[in-house]
């Protein structure tokens, strides 16, 4: 698996950081039942420029090292709440569960520029 990363500024001040996952071998996955975790936060309004550098300084290479991860990307909604999606793929089930366990954790961290929405393991159904 290889990742790409590049930064945009955005008006405001906000940067746009763009991570796309190329999965090599691909096509492999159409016979296990690859696993999605899928996380919700809500991002704080003065924290944004922050939480965005977490996923570029942090985020990725904690996404890097999990065990069975095969990529993942985050996503964000404009407007005036900011929620952010981040949608990470993994070989099996079990790894998923791992990482779910972690995304989790945020609950409990104090001072954190997000606030925790939700996250769920969903298998993997079909591809475009």
């Amino acid at each position: 698996m290889a990742l790409m990363t590049t930064v945009r500024d955005r008006p405001h001040g906000m940067k746009v950081i763009h991570v796309q996952a190329f999965v090599l071998g691909a096509h492999r996955w159409k016979n296990r039942p690859m696993r999605a975790v899928i996380g919700r936060v809500m991002i704080k309004q003065d924290r944004a420029d922050e939480a965005l550098a977490m996923v570029g300084e942090a985020g990725v290479a904690m996404l890097r090292g999990m065990i069975g991860s095969a990529g993942g990307y985050w996503a964000r909604s404009r407007g005036d709440d900011i929620i952010q999606h981040s949608f990470w793929l993994f070989d099996t089930e079990e790894n998923a569960r791992a990482a779910e366990a972690t995304f989790s954790k945020l609950r409990d961290m104090p001072d954190t520029p997000a606030t925790f929405i939700s996250v769920d393991v969903c298998e993997i159904v079909g591809q475009a």
